[in-house]
């Protein structure tokens, strides 16, 4: 075995969606299977002939690149709900129920953006100004819904619901803002579009923009690694899983979800 695969070698919630992450989120096992990788016993590969701040900044990029991970999975299982497709919204439990997924929503996108800020500083160059400028169109959208009043939200008698385009910045006019004593009623002046397909367009915008800050990542990584001789060990332990979610056994565990044994007795 001289290169890790992501569908052979991730852990439980990685090999549970490969196929998305080869299809969708290639370079993050691009970016995995060079930095990261798995030896099979819930700990990240080793790579020789680093220092200790290097490798403290690597588990703590792997941190940030696995909850990344974790809220796009989340954001295409929200997606794939039909949560924001026409349907005749029959009562307020329904109306609350669209309103948690429209949080729910936003607040991954948000968790994402700033893990890819985060990332991006351990990475030690100048890529962290890069990434905030690239992700400030579609987080202003995310304070917009997080922090503001609820966005006004149109039932058609065809089950289509619409909500007014969201602003991109605090003086864009053109679309819903959270800043200023905006009216309700200002949002009959304002375009409107269907929420799904908001949601969408915001998660495949997500998606493009979160690859290619990863191949970015890919090709800092590739010549830091270079400028030291330093190459992943590939090894991989498999039968191991542990019982442990959301915390680390040892400090050095670049996984927090999905591996667990069913079968532990307490």
């Amino acid at each position: 075995m001289d290169k890790y695969n992501i569908k052979l070698h991730g852990d439980s919630l990685e090999k549970e969606y490969a196929d998305f992450i080869q299809t969708d989120f290639s370079a993050y096992e691009s970016v995995w299977a060079l930095y990261i990788g798995n030896r099979g016993n819930d700990t990240k590969a080793q790579i020789f002939g680093r220092s200790q701040e290097q490798e403290i900044n690597r588990q703590l990029f792997s941190e940030h690149t696995y909850t990344i991970l974790q809220s796009l999975i989340s954001l295409k299982r929200i997606v794939e709900s039909n949560a924001f497709s026409p349907k005749k919204v029959k009562s307020i439990k329904e109306v609350l129920d669209l309103q948690d997924s429209l949080l729910l929503f936003f607040t991954h996108l948000g968790r994402i953006s700033d893990n890819l800020q985060d990332a991006s500083t351990y990475l030690k160059t100048s890529i962290a100004k890069q990434v905030r400028n690239t992700l400030k169109k579609i987080y202003y959208k995310r304070n917009v819904i997080v922090h503001g009043k609820s966005i006004p939200m149109m039932y058609k008698s065809d089950g289509t619901i619409s909500i007014p385009v969201i602003a991109i910045s605090s003086d864009d006019p053109s679309g819903w803002n959270h800043v200023g004593n905006t009216p309700w009623t200002r949002a009959k002046h304002l375009n409107n579009e269907a929420l799904s397909k908001t949601i969408s367009q915001l998660y495949h915008e997500l998606l493009s923009i979160t690859n290619n800050i990863f191949g970015e990542f890919k090709i800092i990584i590739s010549n830091d690694l270079a400028t030291t001789c330093s190459v992943i060990h590939v090894e991989y332990l498999p039968g191991f899983k542990s019982h442990y979610s959301g915390s680390y056994r040892d400090g050095l565990d670049a996984y927090g979800l999905g591996n667990f044994n069913p079968n532990l007795k307490s």
